[in-house]
């Protein structure tokens, strides 16, 4: 599942997979650099990798409280109510926010 340009959710049976998209600068060869997805982290829920994600995206904001917040109430809506299609469960999860935390089917 892509998120934006940037990130992809990607899961296996072992985990979840947060990547981000990656172009280097320059090529050794001195061919036109090719982008990859580079992983950002493994996560055991969705829940978990979008939480990450949100953290990850404030840290890049400069450091101005009402500029943090306002990116962090963005991604949050953003996410919730995303439905995830999660292939080794058969199922589609529910993806909400509970008390500022991420969550899917494993909110408590």
């Amino acid at each position: 599942m892509k998120v934006g340009e940037t990130y992809k959710i990607e899961s296996d049976s072992m985990n979840v997979t947060l990547s981000e998209r990656y172009v280097p600068k320059e090529s050794r060869t001195g061919e036109e650099p090719k982008e990859y997805w580079r992983p950002l982290g493994y996560f055991r829920t969705y829940g978990q990798a979008l939480g990450y994600l949100v953290k990850n995206e404030v840290r890049k904001v400069p450091h101005e409280l009402q500029a943090i917040v306002d990116l962090e109430n963005r991604l949050t809506s953003l996410i919730s109510g995303l439905s995830i299609y999660d292939a080794d469960r058969r199922s589609v999860l529910e993806v909400s926010v509970s008390n500022g935390d991420i969550c899917d089917e494993n909110c408590e």
